[in-house]
Parts: C-alpha cells; sequence; structure tokens
C-alpha cells in the first residue's frame, strides 16, 4: 500500500511538472513568426502558379497552420512580455501581416479559375482554419503584450479578420 501511494504520488508529480507549461524566451517566439512569414510566403508563391491545384496547395496550408499554432502556443507559453520584447514582437507580426493579406488576396484572385464543386469547398475550408488559426494567433498576441501595446495588437487582428471576411463571403457564394 506504501508503495502504491508512492507510485502515486511520483506519478502526479511527474504530471504535473509535464503539464506545467515552459516560459518561452523572445528568441523563440521571433523564430516561429519568422517561420510563418517563411510558410506565408511559400503558400503565396503556389496559389499564385499559373498551373496550380488543390494538392499543390494542401501541405503547405497545413505547414502554416501548424506554425500559427506553435506560435500561438509559444506567445501564450511567453507570458506577459515586457516592453522591450513587446515591441519587437509587434514589428515582427507587423511584418508578417502583409504575407498574410498576400495569401488571402492571391486566392481571391485565383477564384475565377476554380471550377466550382469540391475545389471551391476545400479552399473555403482552407481559409475558414486559417482565419480561426491567424484570430488566435493575434488573441494571443494581445494577451501577451503591455498595455501600451494592445491598440497595436488590436490593429493588427482587426486586420486580419478584414483580409479574410471578402474572401471566405467569396468562396461561400
Amino acid at each position: 500500500m506504501v508503495v502504491l501511494s508512492r507510485l502515486l504520488f511520483a506519478s502526479c508529480l511527474v504530471a504535473a511538472t509535464l503539464a506545467t507549461p515552459t516560459k518561452r524566451s523572445i528568441d523563440q517566439v521571433t523564430a516561429d513568426i519568422s517561420t510563418i512569414l517563411f510558410t506565408t510566403t511559400s503558400l503565396t508563391t503556389l496559389v499564385n502558379t499559373v498551373n496550380w491545384a488543390i494538392p499543390t496547395i494542401l501541405s503547405p496550408t497545413e505547414e502554416l497552420l501548424m506554425v500559427l499554432q506553435l506560435g500561438t502556443d509559444e506567445l501564450k507559453a511567453a507570458g506577459d512580455l515586457s516592453e522591450a520584447d513587446a515591441a519587437v514582437v509587434v514589428v515582427s507580426v507587423l511584418a508578417v501581416q502583409p504575407a498574410i493579406s498576400n495569401t488571402v488576396l492571391a486566392f481571391v484572385a485565383r477564384k475565377s479559375v476554380i471550377a466550382g464543386g469540391a475545389d471551391r469547398t476545400v479552399i473555403l475550408s482552407l481559409l475558414n482554419r486559417l482565419n480561426v488559426s491567424v484570430s488566435a494567433f493575434s488573441d494571443s498576441l494581445i494577451q501577451a503584450v503591455p498595455s501600451d501595446y494592445k491598440t497595436a495588437a488590436q490593429a493588427i487582428q482587426t486586420n486580419f479578420i478584414a483580409g479574410f471576411s471578402p474572401a471566405i463571403a467569396l468562396y461561400s457564394s
């Protein structure tokens, strides 16, 4: 019985240790944001390709969704950012914003070559999933920055959402 109690206690201790988020450094956060920028730019290039097909863009879109989730998790794990770290992160995210907007605009521009049906449904699903991921990422940014940067972070989120709304509406019709 004592052995079982000690084993249970040790298991709980290990579980609690693993469940406790590790604080992330600003370097890890900005590296993730750089990865988001690179992945977004690669996806935009593929979408703009003359002879693209749905299978061609699925993998890069899934990769972008994955790095957005990683960026969101890293921002949350970083906790409350200092003024200096917030400045670095906000500038990094501002560099990503045009790339994400360009990706969404590329999908809008390609709408005329999409036959409809399954392809349109797949793209609509991708746009919705990207919208949710970008919103979660920008939510975590708003939560992480000090009050001096809240307005900038909220403006970033507003701009992200503004880009997705018309594209989602276009593929919904």
